[in-house]
């Protein structure tokens, strides 16, 4: 009775996210609809330079610019297939940038910045599955910053093409259902939107559904004493 009654309420409580997901990405999608200043936007897109733009996109994120914008911005102004490309080569280029600057001189520096906040690294030993364990919770855990999460991969010392694959998966799905929906600002396609609005919801529900696997996984193995 007592694991049905947790079933059920663990049900819920998905079900409760998912739908909150889902309004939060529906309300950004209203405003984007009702406050897109259209003209603005054309004159960016009749001067916007791809290469210019995709460099910014590289190197903003790595300072604390949030992704999520600019991913809607490419759309807008690229449209979606020069838009995704673009869009997946600028993150290819940021976790690698990222990467880079947490092994090099900077790292004393970055190292002290991150003893002040409330963010932790466990120690891996070289445990290839507790590595991806990490690299997926910190992937898809909400409120993290993506910079606080490229650097923090970077130090804890997971290989690098474990987390650069990871990384490039998630953060790149929910990238391009954000192209979708930037694209069709602009053109005022409702059916364009819509189909980005599903992309993104889509993701949001498999990632609660990997989250909740990953901390059952977690809470299932067995602890050891000293």
């Amino acid at each position: 009775m007592k694991r049905l009654s947790a079933s059920w309420w663990g049900n819920r409580s998905l079900l409760g996210a998912v739908l909150l997901t889902t309004a939060l990405i529906i309300a950004l999608l209203l405003a984007l609809w009702l406050f897109w200043n259209y003209e603005l936007i054309l004159d960016w897109k009749r001067e916007a330079d791809p290469l210019s733009f995709f460099l910014l996109m590289a190197v903003l994120p790595a300072l604390g610019f949030p992704i999520t914008p600019l991913f809607v911005l490419t759309g807008a102004l690229f449209g979606t297939a020069l838009g995704l490309l673009g869009s997946l080569l600028a993150l290819a280029a940021n976790l690698l940038l990222c990467h880079w600057i947490a092994h090099s001189g900077l790292r004393p520096y970055l190292e002290r910045l991150l003893a002040s906040t409330r963010y932790r690294l466990p120690s891996f030993d070289g445990r290839q599955r507790s590595a991806l364990q990490f690299t997926l919770l910190l992937r898809i855990t909400p409120g993290v910053p993506l910079f606080i999460k490229n650097y923090l991969l970077g130090f804890s010392g997971i290989p690098l093409k474990l987390h650069f694959g990871v990384s490039m998966l998630l953060t790149g799905a929910y990238g391009a259902g954000f192209v979708l929906l930037g694209e069709s600002m602009l053109e005022q396609n409702l059916v364009e939107a819509i189909i980005g609005l599903v992309i993104l919801v889509v993701i949001s529900l498999a990632v609660l559904l990997l989250r909740r696997l990953l901390r059952a996984s977690a809470s299932a193995v067995p602890r050891t004493g000293d």
